[in-house]
């Protein structure tokens, strides 16, 4: 699956409104002209998989179908995505509880990482949802991302069924 092209195009003839997924934030990467939109409908999330199954365990079409449904259910949850020209790059899932939150996953199309995507992403959150404190939870994987962005790292041990294994809490507190 991840030999596959990893941005998907909007369809629009399944829903015309779907295909105005580009809109607040803007960033220019090397010529290219990224935007930021937050995700409210299915039709909007249905073309995230190639983008968010890279942050999934054992990744699904199911299984990530599964989880857009609960985010659409749940007020806090918020679904910002990074798209360039209609093309989905990346996206980031938020639960927000007042000025925190908890990075539920964040993702970028493996041929779109090492451009500054990811960290737009959690700089665009941060200012849209007025966000003071962002935690995180990752793996060894990802942990050099989270410190490159500022974010302050504990290793923490977790049990998953009978296997301990190594984790990160990541914290990055917006300062005035």
């Amino acid at each position: 699956m991840a030999d596959e092209k990893c941005a998907d195009i909007i369809q629009q003839k399944q829903d015309p409104s779907a295909a105005s997924l580009c809109c607040e934030g803007v960033l220019s990467l090397g010529g290219k002209r990224l935007q930021g939109k937050e995700l409210t409908r299915w039709e909007q999330l249905e073309v995230g998989y190639e983008a968010f199954c890279h942050c999934l365990y054992q990744p699904t079409r199911e299984k990530y179908f599964q989880k857009a449904e609960q985010w659409l259910q749940d007020e806090r949850i918020k679904v910002y995505a990074a798209v360039e020209e209609n093309s989905l790059l990346g996206m980031i899932v938020l639960c927000i509880q007042g000025q925190q939150a908890e990075i539920v996953g964040i993702s970028v199309c493996p041929q779109e990482r090492h451009r500054g995507v990811g960290s737009w992403l959690i700089e665009q959150t941060m200012q849209r949802y007025g966000i003071k404190a962002l935690v995180a939870q990752t793996d060894e994987e990802a942990i050099g991302f989270y410190r490159k962005v500022g974010f302050t790292t504990k290793e923490e041990r977790v049990q998953y069924g009978a296997q301990s294994v190594l984790r990160y809490r990541c914290l990055l507190v917006d300062e005035p």
